[in-house]
C-alpha cells in the first residue's frame, strides 16, 4: 500500500560492533493505521545483493532495540503511523564507501481486517549512501 515510503531517507548509518558492522536505515509503517509490533511477522533485507538472515536483523523504535524474531511478543508496543523506526542489520564485512541497493520486504499482519488472517507484504528498493558514524 505505501511501498515506496517503506524505506525512509537515503542514508545507511554504519557502526562498528566488535568484529562486525551494524547498518541502520529508517523505515515507515506501510499501513494507514498504527499497529502493534507483534503484527510485524517477518522481514527480508538485502544490501548490495547480499541477503541478510533474519537473526541478524533488529528493529529500533522509541529508543529501544528488539531482535526481529522477538517482535511477536510485543503486543502492547504500538508503532504510531507517523513515526519512523529503524531496521538494523549486522554484516560480517564493512560496506564499501558509496551507494548500495537496499531491498526491504516487510510482512505485516493486519489484526482488524475482516478476513482475520490478512497479511500485507510491502517491498521497497532504494539506492542508499553509506554514512559512517564515529564512536564518541
Amino acid at each position: 500500500m505505501f511501498d515506496e515510503d517503506l524505506i525512509n531517507g537515503d542514508g545507511l548509518k554504519t557502526y562498528r560492533s566488535g568484529a562486525s558492522e551494524q547498518i541502520a536505515f529508517k523505515v515507515r509503517l506501510p499501513w494507514y493505521r498504527s499497529l502493534y509490533l507483534s503484527c510485524l511477522e517477518s522481514a527480508n533485507v538485502s544490501i548490495g545483493g547480499a541477503p541478510i538472515a533474519l537473526e541478524h536483523i533488529s528493529f529500533r523504535l522509541y529508543g529501544r532495540t528488539y531482535p526481529f524474531d522477538d517482535l511477536k511478543q510485543f503486543y502492547e508496543v504500538l508503532w504510531f503511523v507517523l513515526d519512523a523506526a529503524a531496521m538494523i542489520v549486522e554484516v560480517p564485512q564493512p560496506l564499501a564507501e558509496g551507494s548500495h541497493e537496499v531491498i526491504l520486504t516487510l510482512f505485516v499482519r493486519i489484526p482488524y481486517h475482516r478476513s482475520l488472517n490478512f497479511k500485507q507484504m510491502s517491498t521497497c528498493t532504494k539506492l542508499m549512501r553509506v554514512e559512517r558514524q564515529v564512536a564518541a
